[in-house]
């Protein structure tokens, strides 16, 4: 609902501060910025005004907590961002073994071995479950080195390519004991 204009909105506008988070929705061909406001996030209160001195909103107070969380809630954690069913090549590497599973025309051939047949159930398995791989946790948020994450030696390395041409690498390492999944 709306806050109706005077000594509420007056008093409200004065404790809003900084925007908990700010959204830039597109309407109709024009950008539209909406700051949302929790100025007390143990009130149960939070706003949203649209513009610099729109209208101000109540909202639901769990629409700021839904937005503010870290991206990587958000995000799609399949590693390998590419659907099996897009998939057109898939190169694997391990440290015994190189192949590459191609694409043709809806039947998976081993690009060394064209003419060999390979279990289709058991190959439609194998690319959903590395399509699908998902990440747990993010360990960090900007690249660095890789080794302290068993990736400067990997124990698996798959390079996509979409029917689309889009080129994708998932590295597979292990630290420790546990084994983590890192792109």
């Amino acid at each position: 609902g709306f806050v109706d204009p005077g000594p509420e909105l007056e008093r409200l506008t004065k404790t809003l501060g900084e925007p908990s988070a700010r959204i830039t929705l597109y309407v109709k061909g024009r950008d539209l910025g909406v700051s949302l406001f929790q100025p007390d996030p143990g009130s149960g209160q939070a706003f949203a005004r649209a513009g610099g001195n729109g209208p101000l909103y109540r909202i639901n107070p769990f629409t700021i907590t839904d937005l503010t969380r870290d991206l990587f809630a958000l995000r799609d954690k399949r590693l390998l961002g590419i659907e099996s069913d897009d998939l057109a090549i898939l190169e694997v590497r391990t440290r015994s073994q190189h192949y590459v599973l191609v694409n043709q025309s809806g039947t998976w051939r081993l690009e060394d071995l064209p003419g060999a047949d390979l279990n289709r159930e058991l190959v439609d398995l194998f690319l959903s479950r590395v399509a699908g791989l998902p990440a747990e946790i993010q360990v960090v948020k900007r690249p660095g080195a890789l080794a302290p994450y068993g990736l400067a030696s990997p124990t698996a390395d798959f390079r996509a390519t979409s029917k689309r041409g889009k080129t994708t690498r998932l590295i597979l390492g292990k630290k420790g004991e546990i084994g983590r999944a890192h792109v």
